[in-house]
């Protein structure tokens, strides 16, 4: 099966950087039988640089906050990737 793509710009969620990026799962693959849905799915990704994505395992609480809001936007909001 054929990995799937964050939707939007390849580009880092955080930085903006655009080399060495690396597909991130926001809900987790760990914690996938409480996602409802194909935990792959384009919505649940996005692009990290190898520098953000290490950050972000190592539990950056603002990067985390951050990425709730995207998975849970607020009402009346389009659910749209978070821009620089």
């Amino acid at each position: 099966m054929k990995k799937q793509k964050p939707i939007g710009k390849k580009k880092c969620y955080f930085c903006s950087e655009t080399k060495n990026l690396e597909r991130h799962h926001c809900f987790q693959l760990m914690f996938k039988k409480y996602y409802e849905g194909n935990i792959d799915e384009p919505e649940n990704l996005v692009w990290l640089c190898s520098s953000c994505h290490y950050k972000i395992h190592r539990l950056n609480e603002g990067m985390l906050s951050t990425l709730k809001k995207h998975l849970n936007p607020k009402k009346g909001e389009d659910h749209k990737r978070h821009q620089h």
